[in-house]
């Protein structure tokens, strides 16, 4: 297959055929020496010649589209014959999905946006790195689905994915060792805790509804970044605390009725491999408990991203 003329021979045979009835001379299109793959498709009236890898670079591709006119359409006059054809030569486009092949035939017969639905995209698990926190609150983790539904529009082949979805988030914000979350009035307090008392477990936990609103570019084959806000509805809230006394009787107690912001707003990057896996960052500016109603806790999160 590879032989220096093979392409030439290739695009001679596809000008051949179109020019059948009239017997036109033939004017050479492309001279590629040596290439690792040549692949020739038909969609309806158009022929597809596809060539991949050349000796000194693996990466190369090209490719060209013409219709095949039916001798019988043909005009009977000698008028230049004058195809439309699209060349590819960016390895990056040219990926293994076959469903981007479609906007090499003809621009009026296809769109090249599309538009699409995405389930489950984006499981994750990550740490919270707390800043800017209350004394006493140490470093937790969070774990959710970015997109449980959305629709995705790329409005171009090759260009941006953006995305519009609904998510889950639970995080959790745990206390340090001796420290324990309690009520006061309406107050949520993180505070030490008192002499001959040991500490369990104490946390505040939160269930999120997130509004992703994401933009993805693949930038080298399988490799992509995505970008975006989520707007979170912070619907759940609640408090948790277990200790023991200096007679070693366990306490616990719940507490609901939290005065967290119903709304919060932070931002996501992920970095992955063919969608399936990736590592995510995302910065939270905004605390989830009010001021004054609970300690204060502003975050960035790392972790990893998976889809099944």
């Amino acid at each position: 297959m590879k032989h220096p003329l093979l392409t030439t021979f290739i695009a001679f045979a596809v000008t051949a055929i179109s020019h059948a009835s009239n017997s036109a001379e033939t004017d050479t299109i492309k001279v590629i020496k040596s290439p690792s793959k040549v692949v020739v498709t038909t969609q309806g009236n158009t022929t597809i010649v596809s060539v991949t890898g050349v000796p000194d670079n693996e990466d190369y591709y090209y490719q060209y589209a013409t219709d095949v006119i039916a001798a019988d359409s043909v005009p009977s006059d000698d008028d230049d014959w004058n195809p439309e054809h699209i060349f590819l030569q960016n390895p990056d486009c040219a990926a293994d999905d076959a469903e981007f092949l479609f906007p090499f035939t003809k621009p009026r017969r296809h769109r090249v946006a599309r538009f699409d639905y995405v389930f489950f995209r984006n499981t994750y698990w990550g740490w919270m790195f707390r800043f800017d926190a209350a004394p006493g609150m140490k470093n937790s983790f969070e774990c959710g689905i970015g997109e449980v539904a959305g629709v995705s529009y790329s409005p171009w082949f090759c260009g941006p994915e953006f995305s519009l979805g609904i998510g889950l988030r639970f995080s959790q914000y745990c206390a340090q060792d001796g420290y324990r979350y309690m009520k006061q009035g309406e107050n949520l307090l993180l505070v030490p805790m008192a002499e001959g008392e040991r500490a369990d477990k104490s946390r505040v936990m939160t269930a999120t509804f997130c509004v992703p609103l994401m933009i993805t570019q693949r930038i080298y084959r399988k490799l992509y970044v995505s970008a975006g806000a989520n707007a979170n509805f912070n619907t759940y809230t609640r408090a948790f605390s277990q200790y023991y006394t200096d007679d070693n009787t366990r306490m616990s107690s719940n507490y609901k009725g939290l005065h967290q912001r119903l709304l919060t707003v932070d931002y996501t990057a992920i970095v992955g491999f063919n969608r399936d896996l990736g590592f995510y960052f995302r910065y939270s500016p905004m605390s989830v408990m009010r001021h004054p109603y609970g300690p204060e806790a502003k975050s960035f999160s790392i972790g990893l991203t998976l889809n099944f």
